[in-house]
């Protein structure tokens, strides 16, 4: 492929990943409105999150692993399909148990469409560093800060019942991706050869550094957003407010993790996890007592961005040390972590602040940062790998 054909397919892929991911935060905001709509005690409304981060995260490898070994292409376009169906019904159900349901099925959809989406956008990239692949992350994040933004408006608005809205509008404009990105597909299915050092233990070690990381990370960032929205309405705002300034903290880590994975070069990984692990812990404490107005918005873009700066520097690396399973690595830090992370942070944080108070609980929870610096300090010294270089130069050769 050219370099304006890659180019071409990446910006599909970034349009692909903002719509998929602010569907797939468009519940967020809303779990104040669910609790009081189905009469919820604090753990069944944290169930909810729980039951879409399940699905959403820890199958994950099943579809990374799936697309390794398949014809790739058709999870990029049928999952965000899916999510986008099953979060249009969300206004409609009933009951509790139907909204569980729907919810999970839309998880599934963000499950299929990340790890394949992921490796294609790291193949696309190839030669152009970590830009490429902190530009497909980067709209997801924006898409992350649209979906709370989108449905708090949505249902301050219009009312929940609307959400059928969203069906039409998302369906057409995933088929215009999946059009858009008919003509690479052949790239994502392009054989990769693997070396003896794609498999040696220290990489495998580096993944799993990373992995815990991430995890500690996903746990505080889950907390937080799940929190945020119950902290703000505790204050009086409404849906459409809340979905605003939760959407802030969404957009600084996404504005944060591009502009670090433009800035820093390969090698750096290691030094950049721990300087936003020192970061993000006086971050996150201060912001649940700030004042409300332009304070709060400060803090929310500073924790934001200190807690997400290094979700596409940390992707990349984990890529490079499995050439030619980027789909399972893509799986392990997007959706095991997530999953991991947000199994506990939905029921734990409701709990907390049913029993302690929305801000008190939020700070506790910020001290769970301290633990990210433990495997950021055990990482290599210096990023990516013999094998990664070989697998850069084997897209090169081959695209």
């Amino acid at each position: 492929m050219t370099k304006s054909e890659r180019m071409r397919a990446l910006a599909f892929l970034c349009l692909g990943h903002f719509l998929m991911d602010t569907v797939a935060t468009f519940n967020m905001p809303l779990l104040p409105l669910y609790e009081g709509r189905f009469q919820l005690a604090p753990l069944a409304t944290g169930a909810i999150m729980v039951c879409s981060m399940l699905t959403a995260s820890f199958t994950q490898p099943l579809w990374g692993t799936l697309s390794d070994r398949m014809a790739k292409g058709r999870l990029v376009v049928i999952g965000p399909m899916i999510t986008c169906i099953a979060v249009g019904l969300v206004g409609l159900v009933p009951s509790y148990g139907s909204l569980l349901l729907v919810v999970a099925v839309s998880g599934l959809g963000v499950a299929a469409f990340h790890p394949e989406a992921t490796a294609l956008a790291g193949r696309v990239s190839a030669g152009e560093g970590a830009v490429g692949l902190s530009l497909f992350v980067v709209s997801g994040h924006l898409g992350l800060a649209g979906g709370p933004a989108l449905s708090g408006w949505l249902a301050e608005t219009h009312g929940i019942e609307k959400s059928w809205w969203l069906v039409a509008p998302g369906l057409l404009l995933m088929s215009v991706v999946a059009l858009g990105l008919r003509p690479s597909f052949r790239l994502l299915n392009a054989p990769v050869k693997q070396t003896t050092a794609a498999v040696a233990t220290p990489m495998n070690r580096t993944v799993w550094l990373l992995l815990i990381h991430a995890t500690v990370r996903a746990f505080a960032g889950i907390c937080f957003t799940v929190g945020l929205p119950f902290l703000f309405k505790a204050d009086g705002m409404g849906e459409g407010a809340i979905g605003r300034y939760t959407g802030i903290f969404m957009f600084a880590g996404g504005v944060a993790g591009f502009s670090s994975s433009y800035l820093l070069r390969r090698g750096q990984e290691r030094p950049w996890l721990i300087w936003t692990s020192a970061a993000s812990l006086p971050a996150c404490l201060l912001l649940p007592v700030l004042p409300r107005g332009g304070p709060m918005i400060l803090g929310l873009i500073v924790a934001g961005a200190t807690l997400n700066a290094t979700v596409p520097m940390a992707l990349g690396y984990a890529q490079r040390q499995l050439p030619g399973r980027e789909g399972f690595a893509s799986s392990l830090m997007l959706g095991v972590s997530w999953g991991l992370g947000g199994a506990l942070a939905p029921p734990v944080v409701r709990l907390f602040q049913d029993r302690l108070g929305e801000a008190p609980t939020l700070q506790l929870v910020a001290l769970c940062l301290v633990a990210t610096a433990v495997p950021a300090l055990l990482l290599p010294r210096a990023g990516g790998s013999e094998a990664a270089a070989a697998v850069e130069a084997h897209y090169n050769r081959e695209n």
